[in-house]
């Protein structure tokens, strides 16, 4: 498992980090990231999804969930990792 602590870090920061992540695995595993917002949640999960993971999450503490994606194929080099942002204006 890769561990990813986005905590405070501000978009697109995190899907950053979780992109680098995922690319640098060598075999099937589960990459668990920690953020601190539900847009960033979202934006990861989103991520996870639009690549074919399965990703779920759970607030764990008062600004503080975790993000877990199931990363079951590995995509060679080559491969476009697609990822999106969601913005939220409140």
């Amino acid at each position: 498992m890769i561990k990813v602590d986005a905590l405070g870090m501000a978009c697109p920061k995190p899907v950053i980090e979780t992109k680098k992540a995922i690319a640098s695995l060598t075999k099937p595993d589960t990459v668990e990231v920690w953020v601190d917002n539900p847009t960033a949640v979202e934006n990861v999960k989103g991520l996870a999804e639009d690549n074919g993971y399965k990703a779920s999450s759970e607030k764990v503490a008062d600004k503080q969930y975790k993000v877990t994606i199931d990363v079951n194929v590995i995509k060679n080099n080559n491969s476009l990792i697609i990822f999106r942002i969601i913005i939220y204006n409140n």
